[in-house]
């Protein structure tokens, strides 16, 4: 994306004609083309240290690299002189196949901000390279690997999606269409190879392995490969290679059927230390290579023995390729490109963008990255950068994400001016809302390493600081109340940092890999303890050379790894806790460190950008906005002027300033329950600021949001009324109308008394009756019309069943079950078991009633009126089939958890018993329940309704071992509906009992679906995850939920 630097002025709009213009900004917006969000492009200097994928020679003297930013480099000399050649797109290009001098092709892509879509990108050559044009197919997925047979007969192999699940695309026209092979599975697949048009094999993420044999994906016959990623393959004359992380080496001798461990032994200290990346075959000989690249693994005998050579250098190697036994080439990170004249005996660096770099980063994971000060240092001041991430965040079961974290934490780090980013599988932790303590994460660390989990991470890190050799390593700071690993890192690393350049620590890293000693000669962390600030960097400031503020610049990086956008603190401060330099000038990160533009571990530096004082002005107002913006929501004072206002407010800011400030101020009404006024800024956003970010997740929140029927009947009802708590072993009959009997139960206080306790209070109109009066079917058009917007603008969005759901839902409601039925039974192609062919499926089998149901269901009886006591010891309960919660790790036989679910004509029951889970405490309370407290910190159950089956939407109801609850809608925690929970517990478990009335959930209360979309899940905070459905995860995966059937 290419922003202009200021915006043109607009017509302001008063309040009066903004209103008007409501219903017909739609169609405006359908007057628009296809948009594509690619990467910003890179000035030419970050171009240059851009990491290279694939490499490839036609003849002793052509040969392509090709790599990130889009870049694409030729020689025509055998490697002495390489020039960039232009290439139409941004994004990362990961394989380049020629199959004669003219005809070439090369494949890429890159995430979307915040939705985590990914879109494939592929071009094609007839003129040998002298231009490349981008083949049209917009809903292609991210590809990873591209091979070509002749003119017409190609594979490519890449990410999974909901529309293409297997991952592998073939093509017969030359790569004009595509076709996806049929898989029962989604995976991501990195590498592949094919022995004929007809016969190949393919390896991917976490394990994944996969035999194509007439265009069908057969399962190989290896035993799973555990969670490391494979990262290449290599079929060659009957013997197959296949390489990955942690050492990772398998040999085939049958094409890739099945695998096994070479018969030869690697050298000492190889296979635990290094991740394989790259693998090259010609005739009998072997080469390997991968991090650190100071040494090429080699045998000379198919693999019966090995020896190790020296490249001259640390980088990773990302690629190699041999022209024959003797000439051959190695590509990776900071743009090197290596050659060999001698089989590899002896390598020469042919160019590259530096040898090193000034700052590496040591994260946990990707959201714990301050990518601003990125920003700063690297796309700004020109330090060549690199990110290490430590962890890999496991849910109890695999949640089908298109792009992986491990993918998105490296194209985040570029985007915000960095070099590489990398991951390893080898720590991996539970998701962070369990908030584990330090010795749950080092004894799941110890279980995989033999009870090294910490001398592990300790000479793991080592390594990579000897790999990368920077002057600077940034890292995290456990902050109180935080989760546990930031602690663990800090020390780590520290200690990391000291016995780098001990070259008695861990000397096989300098015997066989070849690596130095180094020291690193400043250790910082972010963010510093309050008052310990060492260097303090204002995140609003103008970076002069990149003409927008370092928020601005690195809103990309953040919007690649978060789901949602938050602004980061207007300072950072890093904390200097290791110095082998003497006290230096306050403030700077390189103080005292003298690296020059164009050198070893630095770019060239370009001039100052746009017009300073311009951009100065627009950075300052962006600021003030913000702090206006934050201000006024926190004193309720978001009101629907300033949406007459839009104008004013963000005029003169740069298009992206803009599209920021719109998204923010669109958020803070959808949080404080104003979710049309919500709906108008983002309206607004799409509008104005096609090419933004957060354009792609404004069009699915508004799909989601004019869909969604639990948000049609909140407004519809419009109002918030009270939670009543019962105390325990306090039993009273639900009533029908006020529920006054379950008040009096509270020491019998008065419902005025009761109510100012919960903070009672109506709900009040957005005063404008035209956003009042949308009913149900007016709001199912609108995101029809969205729809209708998106296939033309977006279709790659369009494609995504987030987006696809709601409008099946939206259209059934609308009447158009013809459009609806058909998008489904698309979605729901035989030989496909993914989460989402499930869900369409089942909607297809909801319809007709035919067959056994996809997912699993759970039938809702109608039951006598229960007594809400917590003891769950009536027949209601006592002969109810319970919903299993259960983890997925198998980890939770003395914590076990039942749920339990049924209606009468006017309430729905909801009910739960868990064991206490040993070692957490249960505190006793007798303190009144507060209205919308955190419970992130106490075990607790939560139980998801979608009345619509849009799966986009749906009310959650969160109860703790205390009876303390928690409600959202559309996961705005302002809906505050009626209902009455009764807790009760003993030495060894608790339970909960709820009502909640059903005019609550549907209209009048009126149950008209035959089935609704239902979960149930529980959390236990330092222990663990269980769920009825899977797919599950603490934060919410709609697909993966089950079925209630009411009817």
């Amino acid at each position: 994306m290419c922003w202009p630097e200021r915006q043109p002025p607009r017509h302001r709009c008063s309040q009066r004609h903004r209103l008007a213009g409501f219903s017909i900004s739609l169609c405006v917006l359908l007057s628009s083309t296809v948009i594509e969000a690619q990467p910003l492009p890179s000035p030419h200097a970050m171009k240059e240290d851009a990491e290279l994928t694939d490499i490839v020679f036609l003849d002793a003297d052509t040969g392509w690299a090709v790599g990130d930013r889009g870049v694409i480099w030729k020689t025509q000399d055998g490697g002495r002189r390489w020039e960039v050649r232009n290439a139409s797109v941004t994004c990362r290009l990961e394989s380049i196949c020629f199959v004669n001098d003219t005809h070439g092709w090369i494949v890429g892509g890159w995430p979307h901000a915040y939705t985590h879509k990914n879109t494939g990108v592929v071009l094609k050559t007839v003129n040998g390279g002298q231009t490349w044009n981008r083949v049209n197919q917009p809903t292609l997925p991210a590809l990873k690997h591209v091979q070509f047979f002749d003119k017409q007969r190609g594979w490519a192999v890449g990410n999974a999606s909901a529309m293409y699940p297997s991952g592998i695309f073939q093509t017969n026209d030359g790569g004009r269409t595509w076709t996806p092979l049929p898989s029962g599975r989604g995976a991501v697949w990195l590498t592949a190879d094919f022995r004929s048009p007809y016969v190949g094999a393919v390896a991917g993420h976490q394990g994944n392995l996969g035999l194509i044999l007439n265009k069908e994906i057969q399962p190989s016959r290896t035993p799973n490969l555990g969670s490391r990623n494979l990262h290449a393959m290599r079929l060659e004359q009957g013997i197959g290679w296949l390489v990955g992380e942690s050492g990772l080496l398998m040999r085939s001798s049958d094409g890739g059927l099945t695998w096994q461990r070479p018969p030869g032994a690697l050298p000492a200290g190889i296979n635990t230390r290094c991740d394989f990346y790259t693998v090259a075959a010609i005739g009998s000989h072997v080469w390997v290579a991968g991090a650190p690249g100071s040494v090429v693994l080699y045998s000379s005998d198919k693999g019966a023995t090995w020896t190790l050579q020296q490249t001259g250098q640390s980088l990773p190697i990302r690629s190699l390729h041999f022209s024959d036994e003797r000439i051959g080439y190695a590509v990776g990170a900071l743009g090197t490109i290596l050659s060999t004249r001698d089989g590899g005996q002896t390598w020469q660096t042919q160019r590259s963008g530096g040898t090193r770099v000034a700052l590496l980063g040591i994260f946990s994971d990707p959201t714990q990255i301050p990518y601003e000060v990125f920003a700063q240092t690297s796309a700004n001041d020109g330090y060549l950068s690199a990110v290490e991430t430590i962890t890999r965040r496991v849910t109890d079961t695999t949640v089908n994400a298109e792009t992986p974290t491990s993918e998105r934490n490296h194209h985040a780090l570029v985007a915000a001016g960095g070099s590489v980013a990398s991951s390893t599988s080898q720590f991996p932790v539970m998701q962070r809302e369990l908030h584990l303590g330090r010795e749950e994460i080092v004894r799941g660390w110890d279980t995989m390493t033999d009870g090294r989990g910490l001398e592990s991470l300790l000479e793991h890190l080592v390594l990579k600081i000897r790999q990368w050799q920077p002057d600077v390593v940034l890292s995290e700071r456990s902050q109180a109340g935080g989760d546990a690993l930031g602690g663990i890192v800090h020390q780590i690393t520290r200690s990391a940092c000291e016995r780098a350049g001990d070259p008695t620590s861990f000397p096989d890293h300098l015997t066989s890999l070849n690596l130095s000693a180094w020291a690193p000669k400043r250790l910082y962390l972010c963010p510093a303890k309050e008052g310990a600030e060492t260097v303090s960097i204002t995140t609003t400031q103008l970076a002069t050379r990149l003409g927008q503020s370092l928020t601005e610049y690195a809103s990309s990086a953040r919007g690649v790894i978060h789901t949602e956008y938050s602004l980061p603190e207007p300072m950072l401060g890093l904390q200097l806790v290791h110095s082998t330099l003497p006290q230096t000038k306050r403030g700077l990160l390189f103080s005292g460190i003298l690296l020059q533009p164009g050198g070893e571990a630095r770019r060239q530096i370009g001039p100052p950008k746009g017009n300073l004082q311009q951009l100065t002005r627009a950075s300052h107002k962006r600021r003030n906005m913000e702090q206006l913006i934050a201000n006024h929501a926190k004193t309720d004072a978001l009101n629907a002027a300033w949406l007459g206002e839009i104008d004013d407010l963000t005029e003169g800011m740069t298009t992206h300033g803009a599209g920021d400030i719109l998204h923010q101020l669109a958020v803070r009404y959808h949080n404080s329950g104003r979710s049309e006024m919500a709906a108008e800024v983002f309206q607004r956003l799409i509008q104005q600021y096609p090419k933004h970010d957060l354009a792609e997740a404004a069009m699915l929140w508004l799909v989601r949001y004019y869909s969604s029927g639990e948000v049609a009947w909140r407004r519809q009802r419009a109002e918030k009324v009270e939670t009543h708590l019962l105390q325990p072993r306090q039993s009273a009959q639900v009533q029908q109308a006020t529920g006054a009997e379950l008040l009096r139960t509270r020491e019998e206080r008065p419902r005025a008394t009761i109510a100012a306790n919960y903070g009672l209070q109506r709900w009040r109109s957005s005063g404008d009756p035209q956003l009042d009066a949308l009913n149900s079917n007016h709001r199912s058009s609108l995101a029809l019309n969205i729809g209708t917007h998106v296939q033309k603008t977006r279709p790659g969005l369009y494609s995504d069943p987030r987006l696809r759901m709601p409008l099946v839902a939206a259209a059934r409601r609308d009447g158009n079950t013809r459009s609806a039925e058909q998008y489904l039974r698309k979605l729901a192609a035989p030989h496909t078991n993914t989460p989402w062919t499930l869900c369409a499926r089942n909607e297809i089998w909801i319809s007709h009633a035919q067959g056994l149901a996809p997912k699993t269901t759970h039938a809702c009886p109608l039951v006598p009126r229960p007594h809400l006591d917590g003891l769950l010891n009536e027949p209601t309960w006592q002969g109810a089939t319970p919903l299993q919660l259960t983890s997925s790790l198998h980890d939770d036989t003395a914590w076990e958890a039942r749920a339990f679910v049924a209606r009468d004509e006017k309430y729905l029951y909801l009910a739960a018993t868990c064991r206490r889970a040993p070692g957490v405490a249960y505190p006793e309370t007798n303190l009144p329940r507060p209205r919308d407290p955190a419970l992130d910190k106490e075990d607790r159950v939560t139980f998801l309704i979608d009345i619509d089956r849009d799966y986009g939407s749906f009310y959650e109801l969160t109860i703790d071992h205390r009876g303390w609850v928690a409600e959202s809608c559309f996961q705005d925690a302002s809906w505050n509906p009626t209902w009455y929970v009764a807790a009760d517990r003993n030495a060894e478990s608790w339970t909960v009992e709820a009502a909640i009335p059903l005019d609550e959930l549907v209209p009048d209360g009126k149950v008209s679906q035959t089935a609704w979309v239902f979960g149930a899940q529980r959390v236990v905070p330092g222990v663990g995850f269980q769920s009825w459905t899977k797919p599950a995860a603490i934060q919410p995966v709609p697909q993966g939920l089950g079925v209630l059937i009411l009817k």
